[in-house]
Protein backbone atom coordinates (compact mmCIF):
# COMPACT_ATOMS: atom_id res chain seq x y z
CA UNK A 1 0.00 0.00 0.00
CA UNK A 2 2.92 2.46 1.41
CA UNK A 3 4.93 1.47 -2.34
CA UNK A 4 1.63 2.19 -4.27
CA UNK A 5 0.91 5.47 -2.60
CA UNK A 6 4.45 6.81 -2.89
CA UNK A 7 4.87 5.54 -6.41
CA UNK A 8 1.03 8.09 -6.95
CA UNK A 9 3.11 10.87 -5.17
CA UNK A 10 6.83 10.58 -7.42
CA UNK A 11 4.41 10.70 -10.86
CA UNK A 12 1.99 13.28 -9.53
CA UNK A 13 4.72 15.74 -8.49
CA UNK A 14 6.26 15.07 -12.11
CA UNK A 15 3.29 15.16 -13.83
CA UNK A 16 2.39 19.22 -11.69
CA UNK A 17 5.40 20.18 -12.01
CA UNK A 18 5.96 19.62 -15.42
CA UNK A 19 2.66 21.31 -16.32
CA UNK A 20 3.19 24.51 -14.22
CA UNK A 21 6.50 24.79 -16.26
CA UNK A 22 5.30 24.19 -19.18
CA UNK A 23 2.23 26.76 -18.48
CA UNK A 24 5.26 29.31 -17.09
CA UNK A 25 7.48 29.54 -20.15
CA UNK A 26 3.94 29.48 -22.12
CA UNK A 27 2.74 32.28 -20.42
CA UNK A 28 5.14 34.30 -18.32
CA UNK A 29 8.16 33.33 -20.26
CA UNK A 30 10.03 36.67 -19.49
CA UNK A 31 13.57 35.00 -19.60
CA UNK A 32 16.35 38.01 -19.61
CA UNK A 33 20.01 36.90 -21.30
CA UNK A 34 20.71 34.00 -18.85
CA UNK A 35 17.32 32.20 -19.76
CA UNK A 36 16.04 33.00 -15.96
CA UNK A 37 12.90 33.95 -15.70
CA UNK A 38 11.41 37.06 -13.84
CA UNK A 39 8.30 35.16 -12.35
CA UNK A 40 8.91 31.32 -12.21
CA UNK A 41 6.05 29.41 -10.56
CA UNK A 42 7.30 26.55 -10.50
CA UNK A 43 9.63 27.12 -7.62
CA UNK A 44 6.36 27.75 -5.66
CA UNK A 45 5.44 24.21 -6.70
CA UNK A 46 8.65 22.82 -6.05
CA UNK A 47 8.79 24.22 -2.38
CA UNK A 48 4.99 23.65 -1.86
CA UNK A 49 5.59 19.32 -2.89
CA UNK A 50 8.69 19.11 -0.93
CA UNK A 51 6.13 20.65 2.16
CA UNK A 52 4.03 18.15 1.17
CA UNK A 53 5.33 15.37 0.08
CA UNK A 54 9.22 15.19 1.20
CA UNK A 55 11.90 12.70 -0.45
CA UNK A 56 9.21 11.55 -3.01
CA UNK A 57 8.02 14.83 -4.39
CA UNK A 58 11.21 15.86 -4.52
CA UNK A 59 12.38 12.82 -6.56
CA UNK A 60 9.29 13.44 -9.04
CA UNK A 61 10.32 17.08 -9.12
CA UNK A 62 13.92 15.94 -10.45
CA UNK A 63 12.57 13.38 -12.82
CA UNK A 64 10.35 16.26 -14.92
CA UNK A 65 13.10 18.64 -14.67
CA UNK A 66 15.34 16.93 -15.78
CA UNK A 67 13.13 15.66 -18.55
CA UNK A 68 12.55 19.28 -19.27
CA UNK A 69 15.89 20.16 -19.49
CA UNK A 70 16.88 17.44 -22.43
CA UNK A 71 13.48 18.60 -24.45
CA UNK A 72 14.22 22.02 -24.00
CA UNK A 73 17.18 22.43 -24.97
CA UNK A 74 20.44 24.22 -23.64
CA UNK A 75 21.48 21.29 -21.62
CA UNK A 76 22.15 18.59 -24.31
CA UNK A 77 23.52 15.84 -22.35
CA UNK A 78 22.03 13.25 -19.81
CA UNK A 79 24.68 13.37 -17.42
CA UNK A 80 24.52 17.06 -16.96
CA UNK A 81 20.59 16.91 -17.26
CA UNK A 82 20.44 14.73 -14.77
CA UNK A 83 22.74 16.97 -12.51
CA UNK A 84 20.51 19.91 -13.28
CA UNK A 85 17.43 17.75 -11.97
CA UNK A 86 18.62 16.63 -8.99
CA UNK A 87 19.29 20.13 -7.88
CA UNK A 88 15.86 21.25 -9.01
CA UNK A 89 14.34 19.07 -7.43
CA UNK A 90 16.27 18.66 -4.14
CA UNK A 91 17.27 21.84 -3.53
CA UNK A 92 13.97 22.84 -2.44
CA UNK A 93 14.33 20.12 -0.07
CA UNK A 94 17.19 20.86 1.21
CA UNK A 95 15.91 24.20 2.21
CA UNK A 96 13.21 23.50 3.62
CA UNK A 97 14.92 21.06 5.69
CA UNK A 98 17.55 23.15 6.64
CA UNK A 99 14.63 25.76 7.75
CA UNK A 100 13.20 23.24 9.44
CA UNK A 101 16.61 22.50 12.09
CA UNK A 102 16.56 26.76 11.80
CA UNK A 103 12.63 26.06 13.67
CA UNK A 104 13.99 23.33 16.02
CA UNK A 105 11.71 21.07 13.56
CA UNK A 106 8.39 22.69 14.18
CA UNK A 107 6.97 23.57 10.59
CA UNK A 108 3.13 24.11 9.54
CA UNK A 109 2.15 25.75 6.34
CA UNK A 110 -1.21 27.03 8.36
CA UNK A 111 0.56 28.26 11.06
CA UNK A 112 3.77 30.06 9.65
CA UNK A 113 3.79 33.18 9.76
CA UNK A 114 3.63 35.96 7.03
CA UNK A 115 7.53 36.73 8.00
CA UNK A 116 8.44 33.05 8.57
CA UNK A 117 7.10 32.51 5.10
CA UNK A 118 9.03 35.47 3.03
CA UNK A 119 12.06 33.83 5.24
CA UNK A 120 11.32 30.41 4.11
CA UNK A 121 10.73 31.55 0.10
CA UNK A 122 13.79 33.87 -0.17
CA UNK A 123 16.21 30.98 2.17
CA UNK A 124 14.86 28.65 -0.50
CA UNK A 125 15.13 31.20 -3.56
CA UNK A 126 18.98 31.33 -2.44
CA UNK A 127 19.88 27.78 -2.01
CA UNK A 128 18.20 26.82 -5.32
CA UNK A 129 19.70 29.43 -7.03
CA UNK A 130 23.11 29.32 -5.23
CA UNK A 131 22.92 25.69 -6.42
CA UNK A 132 22.09 25.69 -10.16
CA UNK A 133 24.26 28.93 -10.70
CA UNK A 134 27.41 27.07 -9.42
CA UNK A 135 26.35 24.10 -11.87
CA UNK A 136 25.55 26.81 -14.29
CA UNK A 137 28.86 28.69 -13.63
CA UNK A 138 31.02 24.62 -14.22
CA UNK A 139 29.28 24.20 -17.26
CA UNK A 140 30.34 27.30 -18.55
CA UNK A 141 32.93 29.18 -16.61
CA UNK A 142 32.60 32.72 -18.62
CA UNK A 143 28.73 33.13 -17.08
CA UNK A 144 28.54 36.20 -14.75
CA UNK A 145 27.80 34.36 -11.76
CA UNK A 146 26.15 37.08 -9.54
CA UNK A 147 23.92 38.46 -12.31
CA UNK A 148 22.52 35.02 -13.37
CA UNK A 149 22.12 34.47 -9.60
CA UNK A 150 20.19 38.03 -9.00
CA UNK A 151 18.13 36.94 -11.81
CA UNK A 152 17.14 33.58 -10.45
CA UNK A 153 16.97 34.44 -7.34
CA UNK A 154 14.17 37.29 -8.10
CA UNK A 155 12.35 34.55 -10.47
CA UNK A 156 12.78 32.12 -7.59
CA UNK A 157 11.32 34.42 -4.76
CA UNK A 158 8.70 36.05 -6.92
CA UNK A 159 6.85 32.60 -7.91
CA UNK A 160 7.44 30.93 -4.42
CA UNK A 161 6.07 33.80 -3.11
CA UNK A 162 3.22 33.94 -5.80
CA UNK A 163 2.05 30.49 -4.72
CA UNK A 164 2.24 30.08 -1.23
CA UNK A 165 0.53 33.26 -0.49
CA UNK A 166 -2.03 31.98 -3.18
CA UNK A 167 -1.98 28.60 -0.75
CA UNK A 168 -2.45 30.30 2.60
CA UNK A 169 -4.77 32.75 1.33
CA UNK A 170 -6.77 30.10 0.18
CA UNK A 171 -6.30 27.95 3.14
CA UNK A 172 -7.40 31.40 5.27
CA UNK A 173 -10.50 31.71 2.97
CA UNK A 174 -12.08 28.36 3.44
CA UNK A 175 -11.74 28.39 7.43
CA UNK A 176 -13.19 31.51 7.37
CA UNK A 177 -16.06 30.14 5.06
CA UNK A 178 -16.08 27.26 7.67
CA UNK A 179 -16.56 29.01 10.39
CA UNK A 180 -19.21 30.96 9.00
CA UNK A 181 -21.39 28.08 8.30
CA UNK A 182 -21.09 26.57 11.65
Amino acid sequence: MTYSRNLFFFIGSAVVYAIFSKINLEFLDASNAYGANYIWLPAGIRLLIAMLLGVVGAAGVALAATYLALQNGGIENLPNAMAYGLIAGFAPYLALRSFMVFLNGEFNLIGLSGKRLLQLTLWSAMVNAGLKNIFFLVEDPSRNFLESGLYMLLGDCVGTLVVLYAIKSSIYFFERLSRLQT
